[in-house]
């Protein structure tokens, strides 16, 4: 039992031994590989490098600058429900109509005329249905609703001005133009 169990750990072993190798074999040669070309584009004659790899080197140095100063303007459909919750304070002078008899009873002072003294008393009285009042009302409204917006916004992003305008910079200071500088001859 004890070697049976021990197979498939001596066949993963195995299996990994390979594909290191293996790795390593596909590797040294896409290295060696690179390796000659890089030679081959330095070290290409004048008349070919002048004639195809500089105009093409060239030219894509020019596509990169388009790229960075590309623009990449749409338009975003927006659909969405916003909750909007908030108190409206609301002040206003305005009429309204009693819809049904209102009782009213006040204390009063009535001053008779001609220095006959006073009389405290309370006064009732009901005032009708459909009677217009003048009121000065201030509340606050308390505004609970879900609002749909729905619009076209138009978007214009300058490429420059984001981080994938940092990365074509760098890209083009540290990567395309230390390459292409013994391809054009400067």
């Amino acid at each position: 039992m004890g070697k049976a169990s021990s197979l498939p750990g001596r066949l993963w072993s195995a299996f990994k031994n390979v594909a290191i190798v293996f790795s390593f074999i596909v590797n040294l040669i896409l290295l060696i590989v690179l390796l000659i070309g890089a030679y081959v584009l330095i070290t290409i004659g004048p008349e070919l490098k002048k004639g195809t790899v500089q105009p093409m080197v060239r030219q894509a140095l020019t596509e990169l600058d388009n790229l960075e100063d590309a623009t990449i303007s749409l338009t975003v459909p927006i659909s969405e429900t916003i909750p909007i919750r908030f108190d409206l304070p609301v002040y206003a002078r305005t009429n309204v109509v009693t819809t049904g008899p209102v009782p009213v009873s006040t204390g009063a002072n009535f001053i008779l005329p001609g220095g006959g003294g006073s009389i405290k008393g309370t006064v009732n009285l009901v005032l009708p249905t459909g009677l217009q009042l003048p009121v000065e009302l201030y509340i606050v409204v308390p505004v609970s609703q879900t609002v749909p917006v729905r619009m076209e916004v138009p978007v214009s992003i300058h490429l420059k001005e984001t981080e994938l305008g940092e990365i074509i910079s760098r890209l083009r200071g540290q990567l395309i133009e230390p390459l292409t500088k013994p391809l054009l001859g400067e």
